[in-house]
């Protein structure tokens, strides 16, 4: 174990703490070596990308005479937003001359907390009682639309599944 803090309860007794922010923001994330040249984008529409995560976890041990107790907790948040180009796999592409843009926007929050107690000492028993539990909800939706192209989707569209350049919004929600 690391050494006694005097503002600890006990020397028996430790936690650890961490806590992270990370924040990535690209303009392209669709560039590549390739024909067109070192890192350059083969692609109609750029694909930014923002990603954000953020984690915390506690880690608090306490060393009884016969035993060990470990206790974890953590939470963590992913959010983003991923832009792609799917010209060349859309349907539409056809009368699409701008491109065919996929936007998925999500975000997940998870929290997990684990306790256990493993016995200690040199006897031929040994044990270990525990528990665990995780919840993870998670929120994505997928927008599909042709950027500058609202009047190609009017003429092939019902108005009612149209909301401007969006022809396509699918969402969703796990537990």
């Amino acid at each position: 174990m690391a050494p006694y803090c005097p503002a600890l309860p006990s020397p028996n007794f430790r936690h650890h703490v961490l806590s992270l922010y990370q924040k990535n923001k690209s303009d392209e994330i669709a560039t590549t070596q390739s024909a067109f040249g070192p890192y350059a984008r083969s692609t109609i529409l750029a694909g930014p990308t923002d990603y954000d995560f953020e984690i915390h976890s506690l880690r608090l041990d306490h060393r009884f005479d016969f035993a060990n107790l470990t206790v974890l907790a953590s939470t963590n948040t992913k959010d983003h937003v991923l832009d792609s180009d799917v010209t060349r796999s859309s349907a539409l592409r056809t009368f699409a001359p701008k491109g065919v843009l996929s936007q998925e926007i999500m975000h997940t929050k998870m929290k997990t907390i684990e306790a256990r107690l493993a016995s200690d000492g040199d006897g031929p028993f040994k044990w270990l009682i525990g528990g665990m539990y995780s919840e993870t909800n998670t929120d994505v939706a997928t927008l599909s639309s042709l950027p500058t192209g609202a009047a190609v989707l009017a003429s092939r569209y019902n108005a009612a599944q149209l909301q401007g350049e969006l022809f396509n919004r699918t969402y969703s929600h796990r537990e």
